[in-house]
């Protein structure tokens, strides 16, 4: 009599099909107990986060609290406001006092200025005393340098007169010029 082997299948594809499987359902039970491992860990981080957050929530309130309370807040308060009012009043005023020293240094140390006037739209005239025709010629040959050019431009002349002063004769006249308006700025 034949004897019946029912263990083994004869057939090899069969076989490597069982074993592909097998090892398949081997990787996805693995990779779901690795994904259901992740869930947790990131449950247990999540509440780790969630009171890091009260904590740093509480330091806040308690840090308003302080802040609220703190002595001299009225005062410091008030002196915030006149900072932040000066420095609005301040933004819009011409600097005229800019204007003198970048004049000054376009001019002779010998020469000096009287009854000037000027506005921040650019225009001035003004009253000058000079020593000697000399220096009025090198008084005037500053303004044609390019460097100040720039800044003083449409120099005019008039009322010129010849005075008696304690140190001897000088010379008076009279100038109207133009003048760069950014002079007067306050962040120049």
């Amino acid at each position: 009599m034949a004897e019946i082997n029912l263990l083994k299948n004869p057939s090899g594809n069969a076989s490597t099909w069982q074993t592909a499987a097998s090892v398949l359902v081997k990787v996805l039970v693995f990779l779901a107990v690795g994904v259901v491992a992740y869930y947790v860990f990131l449950y247990f981080k999540l509440e780790s986060a969630k009171d890091e957050v009260v904590m740093v929530e509480n330091n806040i309130v308690e840090n308003k609290k302080a802040a609220l309370n703190m002595p001299g807040r009225e005062e410091l308060l008030s002196r915030q406001l006149q900072l932040k009012e000066f420095a609005a009043v301040t933004a819009g005023h011409a600097y005229y006092s800019k204007f003198l020293p970048a004049l000054a240094k376009v001019t002779l140390k010998n020469a000096y200025f009287t009854n000037i006037s000027l506005n921040n739209q650019g225009k001035m005239s003004m009253q000058a005393v000079v020593p000697t025709l000399l220096d009025l010629d090198k008084f005037l040959q500053v303004f044609n340098d390019p460097l100040v050019s720039s800044n003083f431009y449409n120099v005019r002349l008039g009322g010129f007169t010849k005075a008696e002063d304690q140190n001897g004769p000088v010379y008076t006249f009279n100038i109207q010029l133009d003048f760069n308006p950014a002079i007067l700025a306050g962040g120049q």
